[in-house]
């Protein structure tokens, strides 16, 4: 259809023409599933003024990481909250 319309554009002719447009039945798309995490998380209190504002990290997080991480989300708790 799309390349109909081009050529009927680009065409020299100066006649109207009617262009037939058949109905098209859309498909309902599938949903994706949702993806879930590969480890357990634990839920991490940014703020000790709001306990219920928390986000989640890996349990598996080498216990330097999991402190570097809770800090950085600490410090930008405004963003991540």
């Amino acid at each position: 259809m799309a390349r109909e319309c081009y050529s009927a554009l680009l065409s020299d002719s100066l006649q109207e023409e009617a262009m037939i447009v058949n109905e098209k039945k859309v498909k309902a798309k599938k949903t994706s599933p949702i993806a879930k995490p590969t480890e357990d998380l634990l839920e991490l209190p940014l703020d000790d003024l709001t306990p219920n504002q928390k986000v989640r990290i890996g349990s598996l997080l080498e216990p330097i990481q999991r402190k570097k991480m809770t800090e950085l989300l600490r410090r930008h708790r405004d963003i991540f909250a």
